[in-house]
């Protein structure tokens, strides 16, 4: 039986199958992408005494969607940039944070959802104004929340978040309101209270300790990417390990019940990797997009196509800021590990 592994999502193969076998594979498993999913599942099948895969890259390094830019002369991440809910208390329980530990720290801070510094449109400084209703729009979320959850156990339909939120009296009626309201629901979501369930947003928020739980905001000049390369040195060999295949852009997939074969465009040919195997790491965004250069044959199923389809992914756009003169209060940069 075939496992196609996307991000979290197994999809077990099992409604379709071609002619194609595993005669004369390549390697007991392929892996898709040499991202930080790929290099820890190829490090978990190496410590599992499997050894004999081949990872797959399209780009010329590992490290995935984590990769570098600069402005300024400053080095910014252009892909991934946070570790995402850590509790102060207990770092320790955060895989990324230990490993981040291994490798020597990464320089950064902790996001300060508590204090946001605030300016107007005329540079003033307005962050303990009372024009920032945080404490109304708090009480409109509690109270949008109960909503939800009387509404749930008395097994009446679900709204979204902005009809709880009016429900419970709160409308944001000027600019100062809007801002409240997107740092402390749309930044956190993802997406509007218009486009969200109260009753995921109620599980979700009762599901965790919020109080304690923060974000950590990466400004490393060595990169976020530095955590995956500190992973792979672990088992690779270096850049030059016959297992690991840069400049391999996946054009298609052949899967059945007993074999994988994925077609690469590398070295300026096609290549063919077959194994009874395949890890594949892209990510929901590339799947679900309609300019993706890749197909399966057969087609997946469509019950794992309506899957990929329904899942949403939160996007944000980070804006990198050259100022000629200072602007803004100073933050610590550097993480005592």
């Amino acid at each position: 039986m075939v496992r196609f592994i996307v991000a979290l999502v197994v999809l077990r193969l099992l409604e379709l199958a071609t002619p194609q076998s595993c005669a004369d594979p390549d390697a007991d498993v392929l892996i898709l992408g040499a991202g930080i999913a790929g290099i820890a599942a190829a490090k978990r099948l190496q410590e599992d005494g499997i050894t004999d895969f081949i990872i797959l890259e399209a780009l010329d390094r590992v490290g995935g969607r984590m990769r570098q830019g600069e402005i300024g002369g400053t080095k910014i991440e252009l892909g991934a940039n946070w570790i995402h809910d850590i509790d102060p208390m207990r770092p320790e329980l955060h895989p990324l944070w230990v490993l981040a530990q291994k490798c020597g720290g990464l320089r950064g801070n902790y996001s300060r959802e508590d204090v946001p510094t605030v300016y107007d449109d005329q540079g003033n400084d307005i962050s303990n104004s009372d024009l920032l209703r945080y404490d109304a729009y708090r009480d409109g979320f509690e109270g949008a929340l109960e909503i939800g959850e009387d509404r749930e156990k008395d097994n009446m339909p679900d709204i979204s978040v902005r009809e709880g939120l009016t429900m419970a009296s709160w409308v944001p009626s000027t600019p100062e309101d809007d801002w409240v309201e997107w740092f402390r629901f749309e930044f956190n979501f993802g997406q509007p209270p218009e486009d969200c369930s109260l009753f995921r947003a109620a599980s979700e928020y009762f599901g965790t300790n919020s109080s304690q739980i923060t974000d950590y905001f990466v400004q490393d000049p060595d990169g976020f990417a530095k955590i995956v390369r500190c992973l792979a040195s672990d088992f690779l060999r270096g850049d030059e390990d016959e297992r690991l295949h840069f400049d391999a852009v996946v054009a298609e997939i052949q899967w059945s019940d007993e074999c994988v074969c994925v077609i690469v465009f590398e070295e300026g040919d096609d290549k063919r990797y077959c194994a009874p195997y395949a890890i594949m790491t892209f990510s929901l965004g590339v799947l679900q997009s309609d300019a993706l250069n890749m197909r399966f044959i057969p087609e997946l199923p469509a019950s794992k196509l309506d899957v990929i389809k329904q899942i949403s992914m939160a996007h944000y756009l980070k804006i990198f800021f050259n100022l000629t003169k200072h602007f803004g209060t100073p933050m610590s940069t550097t993480l005592d590990m």
